[in-house]
């Protein structure tokens, strides 16, 4: 500004302030803001066996499960087809005539194991086929959400965006006292970053980069930053993390010289002609150091929600609806048989009534 110095060659952000007294070259170099914050670390696996459903998938579960039972207990209680049928369902007829060996039958089947009886009459039998398609589909998709769960190592952040930053009051937050950033946060008229000036504590706000480091490991201390500044601090420390895919104020670097001065056409010639070679980016890889932290991840296994599983849920339905069908046939065939015929004693007819009246002590209503 005073004509004393003739190149300021530094990480000076370009800002619309700093143009109005000084010039500056053709930007060299462009990075956002991020925000940093310390690692919270590993979260709780206690309830990991829950995760890879969700909550709703669950209630659904708990309410066919028992739902399906009682379907088939009437189908097999109510059924004329073990009244006409030999005594090779005899043991069926007495079991699964009972609600409780229909549930256990059925909660076996979700854990792949079954049961003892199956039943014998056509309704019957198309349920359960229908309620092992079912639990095919719940058992691939849990044990395959389950093994993601299980090997992914996530990071719970207790920020994800600068709304939740300012919406938040357990932890405070702010940026370097006097940067291009606090600058920018000050001029914010709407958005996000106006909530986020109007919610900082002014007085409680770093010097330096090195002051506002050290606040962020305290654990108590949200830190908006250059992300430059990020990866050389947080390549030789794990414990500080940033929040991924949330950048911000995309600000460029440049070159400043006095007013005037033909050294800006110089520099920028130059620094075009390196960008377009490619020369930039190679000097940026080899000199921003590489992460060294590893074994956390940001990457959240999604749990299977109620529209992921809502197939084998209609094939449940639509095997129901066949059962049912099936059920209502069997009731006509039988009654108009009966209607056709009469019973006389010592017939096969007889002998199948006798059958009814053999297993009825054994059923318990």
């Amino acid at each position: 500004m005073d004509g004393e110095i003739d190149i300021a060659a530094a990480g000076h952000t370009i800002t619309g302030a700093r143009a109005s007294v000084v010039d500056f070259a053709d930007a060299y170099y462009f990075e956002p803001a991020i925000i940093m914050l310390k690692n919270p670390g590993e979260g709780s696996k206690l309830l990991v066996y829950l995760q890879p459903l969700h909550k709703y998938v669950w209630l659904c579960m708990m309410f066919v499960i028992p739902a399906m039972a009682l379907v088939l207990w009437l189908f097999t209680k109510y059924s004329p087809f073990y009244t006409n049928q030999d005594e090779s369902c005899y043991p069926q007829a007495v079991n699964m005539q009972r609600y409780f060996p229909c549930f256990w039958y059925m909660y076996g089947a979700l854990l792949t194991q079954g049961g003892c009886d199956v039943p014998c009459s056509v309704s019957g039998r198309i349920l359960v086929k229908v309620w092992w398609i079912f639990v095919l589909v719940m058992m691939a998709t849990y044990t395959g959400n389950l093994i993601a769960f299980l090997t992914v190592t996530k990071v719970s952040l207790p920020i994800t965006n600068l709304n939740e930053l300012a919406e938040q009051s357990k932890l405070g937050y702010g940026t370097v006292r006097g940067s291009a950033l606090w600058n920018l946060l000050m001029k914010s008229t709407k958005g996000p970053p106006q909530r986020v000036w109007a919610g900082m504590d002014k007085e409680n706000q770093p010097d330096t980069y090195a002051d506002g480091k050290k606040m962020v490991l305290e654990g108590k201390f949200v830190m908006i930053a250059e992300r430059s500044f990020y990866e050389d601090e947080a390549a030789n420390n794990c414990d500080l993390k940033k929040v991924p895919k949330k950048e911000f104020f995309f600000g460029s670097y440049g070159i400043g010289v006095p007013k005037g001065s033909p050294l800006k056409r110089m520099f920028s010639e130059q620094i075009q002609r390196m960008i377009e070679t490619g020369l930039m980016n190679k000097i940026s890889k080899r000199w921003i150091p590489r992460q060294k932290c590893a074994g956390l991840t940001y990457s959240k296994s999604k749990p299977a929600k109620l529209s992921d599983t809502q197939g084998a849920f209609y094939v449940c339905g639509f095997g129901l609806i066949g059962a049912v069908v099936a059920f209502a046939v069997e009731l006509a065939y039988f009654y108009l048989k009966r209607k056709d015929k009469a019973i006389v004693p010592g017939s096969a007819d007889s002998q199948n009534d006798n059958f009814r009246t053999r297993v009825q002590p054994f059923i318990i209503h």
